[in-house]
């Protein structure tokens, strides 16, 4: 906890205060509303090694394994995860599953005994956020830069943008003309 007190002005950024924790959770609320692409749920990952460092090699197993599933199957692109290590070994996460029911979640991620929970509100995901990184269940890593060390997040992808052509009326084929008399 920092010595000043934690205001507008002055942000301890500390994982231990509680006004900084809840204002991180409606940041992150905000970021994954606008990346969602279908309904919300809570789902909880066991990973074998629940060290920092065991930590990292579940998340970069993980993020190989919904990129595979990507490129098998396309509706898992529009699939995202955000979650936390817990103090107990698991990985608390919000998905968004987008066009995925819970039982192909479920297989997907069978290695890691992902667990679906309910579906959340829009207005509840900020608690639920809430759940994953308090204070008393957050996995505390020392000398961490905030939530970096322990944090899983893998975005839905988003459709490519494709520019649009320019139009010119000449090219269009809305615009019929007759073709110009040629005298010999």
């Amino acid at each position: 906890m920092s010595p000043r007190p934690c205001r507008s002005a002055n942000r301890c950024s500390d994982l231990q205060c509680l006004g900084c924790v809840w204002r991180y959770c409606r940041f992150q609320a905000i970021r994954i509303l606008n990346q969602s692409t279908g309904p919300l749920y809570t789902i909880s990952l066991t990973i074998p090694d629940p060290s920092p460092e065991g930590f990292r090699a579940s998340r970069v197993e993980l993020r190989n394994r919904v990129d595979y599933l990507r490129r098998t199957d396309l509706r898992w692109r529009k699939c995202g995860f955000h979650g936390w290590l817990q103090r107990d070994g698991t990985v608390r996460c919000i998905a968004s599953l987008g066009m995925l029911g819970r039982g192909e979640v479920e297989k997907g991620l069978e290695r890691w005994s992902a667990t679906l929970g309910p579906e959340i509100g829009h207005d509840d995901l900020r608690v639920a956020i809430w759940g994953g990184v308090k204070p008393s269940a957050v996995f505390k890593e020392a000398g961490g830069a905030r939530y970096q060390g322990i944090k899983l997040n893998i975005w839905p992808r988003r459709d490519p943008v494709r520019p649009k052509r320019a139009c010119s009326p000449f090219l269009s084929h809305q615009y019929e003309a007759d073709p110009m008399p040629v005298a010999f």
